[in-house]
């Protein structure tokens, strides 16, 4: 984990470091919202390929060819959705500006729904 955050500059939320830290990839649905973590070494390879806009920091997949990610771009991280191919920062659907607000997004399904 120190690698990715020393890479993009960021630390990561504590939430995240711990579920990257304590888990093995763990993936299952939250609420109506299918979610696979990657692997520190899968985040570390993603970011290091040079294909993603700078400011974004994948770490998760919906299965369905997009990635939860966090915009470090704002001084206030947020999370997002993100195609995982073509990439735009446009596109980028916000998902919330903590945790807490990702897990409700997820949850209730915006993720899905595109809010």
């Amino acid at each position: 984990l120190q690698r990715i955050e020393e890479t993009v500059g960021n630390r990561l939320p504590s939430e995240l470091r711990h579920v990257l830290l304590a888990a093995n990839q763990p993936e299952d649905f939250a609420g109506k919202s299918y979610l696979a973590f990657f692997s520190a070494s899968e985040i570390l390879e993603i970011v290091t390929s040079g294909e993603l806009p700078i400011g974004f920091l994948p770490f998760a997949s919906n299965g369905g060819g997009e990635w939860y990610a966090l915009d470090l771009r704002r001084q206030q991280h947020r999370f997002a959705l993100m195609p995982a191919i073509g990439f735009e920062a446009v596109a980028a659907v916000d998902l919330g500006g903590n945790w807490d607000e990702f897990w409700s997004a997820l949850n209730q399904g915006n993720a899905i729904n595109r809010i």
